[in-house]
Parts: structure tokens; sequence; C-alpha cells
């Protein structure tokens, strides 16, 4: 696959994480989380031929992490048009996993539109 892509991607998301930690103020609750997000994508960009991933896709799974990671603005402790952010990202989380398992799907064991939708 592309792998320069992949690692665009990776590699942004990386700096984007650890972007927002230091412009969070001190004693923010997700200072420090870009020392657990970062991992991760980079987990997923290693797998990433294993799973079928374009750049897309790994894409769609750094920005889930990205929002989560506006935790450290305090906005989990906010709400956005009636709803707390917390909602926002779980929801987020649940169409971005969806998707990742809908590529991971049809992929690797090769299923069709409508088994997966099943």
């Amino acid at each position: 696959m592309n792998d320069k892509a992949h690692r665009i991607v990776a590699v942004t998301a990386t700096a984007i994480l650890i972007g927002l930690s230091l412009a969070a103020a001190p004693g923010s609750t997700y200072r420090h989380s870009f020392l657990f997000l970062s991992p991760l994508v980079w987990g997923i960009y290693a797998l990433r031929d294993r799973l079928c991933f374009r750049p897309f896709h790994l894409g769609l799974f750094a920005s889930a992490l990205l929002l989560h990671n506006l935790g450290v603005f305090g906005f989990y402790r906010r709400e956005f048009l009636n709803l707390w952010f917390d909602t926002y990202v779980h929801f987020y989380f649940g169409l971005v996993g969806g998707a990742l398992l809908r590529r991971i799907l049809a992929c690797i064991y090769r299923l069709k539109a409508w088994p997966l939708w099943l």
C-alpha cells in the first residue's frame, strides 16, 4: 500500500496530539494523553497492511483520537448544543469503529455489502 501517505497521516496526527498537549493549561486532565494516544496511532500504522487500511482509514482512526484529545481544553466538562462533549466523542468513536470494522471484514473475509450490513 501507499506507505508514504500512511506515514504522513501518522506523523501529522502525532504532531497535533503533542501540540494540543503543549497548548493545554498546566494541570489539565489530559495534558499527557499524547503519551498513550500516539503509540495507538503508530500501532495501527504498524498493522495497516494486516488490517487492509488505506491512509483514509488511518486518518479516521487518528481523527477519533484527536477529538478525544480535545479534553486537554476541558471539553469533557462542557456542553455543546445541549449535549455533553463526551456524547459527541463516543458517537464519533462508534461511527469510526463501525467504518473500520466494515473495512476489515470486507477485506480479510471478502464479505460483500449485504452480509456486512446484516
